[in-house]
């Protein structure tokens, strides 16, 4: 894990360069040391099936997204809302060799012809106009 991260903090580090108006969040990624619930995520799923259907909220720049396919999940769909993060994640799976993944541009939740076996939702920073964990939890199982 420790360098594929290093892979993806010298790509997110020339990307900082090319891409000036990307987040502010986004530097934790062209860092040394990954952010702490990056790890975590890749821990929490090492032991997972590969094949399990996974479903990622809020893929931001891609580096969670990044970090499932490397794992080999062969099944990854991931959304984001923002078109210009979709492209930036698309560019940076495709500069990573790391494909198997679908990108949207959509809001969630979205309808899904299939019941994700994993969801990750790691630094959402969208409230959707909820208030509380409840509410936003509640319209998570409503869809």
């Amino acid at each position: 894990m420790d360098k594929f991260y290093k892979r993806l903090s010298l790509y997110n580090s020339s990307l900082i360069k090319n891409e000036p108006s990307l987040p502010e969040w986004f530097l934790q990624y062209t860092r040394p040391k990954p952010p702490l619930y990056w790890r975590v995520v890749g821990q929490m799923l090492y032991d997972e099936k590969r094949s399990q259907r996974i479903v990622e909220v809020g893929a931001g720049c891609g580096d969670v997204t990044s970090l499932l396919c490397w794992m080999g999940f062969k099944k990854v769909i991931a959304l984001e809302r923002d078109p210009r993060l979709v492209k930036v994640v698309l560019d940076k799976l495709d500069s990573l060799g790391l494909s198997d993944v679908v990108v949207l541009n959509a809001l969630y939740p979205i309808k899904l012809d299939f019941k994700p076996d994993i969801l990750v939702q790691v630094n959402r920073i969208y409230s959707d106009r909820r208030i509380d964990k409840e509410s936003f939890l509640k319209s998570i199982l409503e869809s």
